[in-house]
């Protein structure tokens, strides 16, 4: 099997008549307004969507992927479990992973990585999205006195 794309959006949507999808907020750096935690969550709601196709278009066939991320630190994060791809009734399959947030605790630009399982059972790296993380602490609000009158 063969991965011809993958995009990471915020939401995507497949029409149940036209079997179109619609792919909403399409994500390439996300901004965070504050500071980041030690192994803090990002509850951000993240969606890949992935278009896989047969390697030969007339052999019906099956393969498993999985993703993971590095942070900025080099640290390899596995997500999800292992995913498999059935396309031997049909020659292409759309796949969509949902998270509703990814472990980020530093700034800068993560790369999500896409693995398949080859026939000798290794895993083989064959897309890696990068997406940015900005952190931006927001300027401490000033306190009201309550002491002073208001005209």
């Amino acid at each position: 099997m063969r991965h011809i794309w993958t995009v990471v959006c915020k939401h995507a949507v497949i029409d149940k008549d036209t079997n179109l999808i619609s792919l909403l907020d399409v994500l390439e750096e996300i901004t965070i307004f504050d500071k980041p935690k030690p192994g803090g969550l990002v509850n951000f709601p993240i969606e890949f969507m992935s278009l896989w196709i047969r390697d030969d278009l007339s052999k019906p066939c099956k393969g498993i992927y999985r993703m993971r991320y590095i942070k900025p630190s080099g640290e390899n994060i596995s997500i999800g479990p292992e995913i498999g791809v059935d396309l031997s009734e049909f020659e292409r399959s759309r796949n969509k992973l949902s998270f509703q947030g990814v472990r980020v605790d530093q700034g800068g630009e993560i790369n999500f990585i896409i693995e398949v399982k080859t026939e000798d059972l290794n895993w083989l790296e064959i897309a890696k999205i990068p997406i940015k993380f900005n952190f931006i602490e927001r300027e401490k609000q000033p306190q009201v006195n309550s002491d002073i009158p208001e005209n």
